[in-house]
């Protein structure tokens, strides 16, 4: 059986000075044209975000994309305009962006939809990638070029 998918799911809490450095250093990112990220909110509740962080150095042409959103609002037609709306910023806001790349677990089927449908092709699949307790699940590793 499949689990829920959640990319980037922290392991344990944050502790609230964690998650202070966490915001502190996503905003130093947003201004220096590092990072694009977009929320989703609903009644005044983050229930979602999607972001390209640049690579650094040698790799800074591309950039790791993330997209996440809960339970309740998924299959709501949020996905897909997020994600083109975050796409479009980053191209605009990251200097020297070339290539999206991003990994999703392989049962992820929702998903390798929409991402398939944006363009992004399949290049790998990385056997053991996301672990959960004791469970193990592979991820597709995909690219865009922008």
């Amino acid at each position: 059986m499949a689990r829920e998918s959640v990319p980037g799911l922290m392991i344990r809490r944050l502790s609230v000075r964690e998650e202070s450095e966490w915001l502190r250093d996503l905003v130093k990112d947003i201004k220096n044209r590092k990072t694009v990220v977009l929320f989703v909110v609903v009644d005044g509740r983050i229930e979602g975000n999607c972001e390209v962080i640049q690579l650094k150095w040698a790799e800074s042409h591309r950039g790791r994309f993330g997209i996440f959103l809960s339970k309740e609002i998924r299959g709501k037609g949020i996905g897909e305009p997020l994600f083109r709306r975050t796409i479009e910023l980053a191209k605009k806001r990251l200097r020297g962006l070339e290539i999206l790349e991003l990994s999703v677990e392989t049962h992820n089927r929702p998903a390798l939809k929409l991402y398939r449908r944006l363009g992004f092709v399949r290049i790998g699949r990385m056997s053991h990638s996301v672990k959960d307790g004791k469970k193990y699940f592979d991820e597709y590793l995909m690219v865009l070029n922008v």
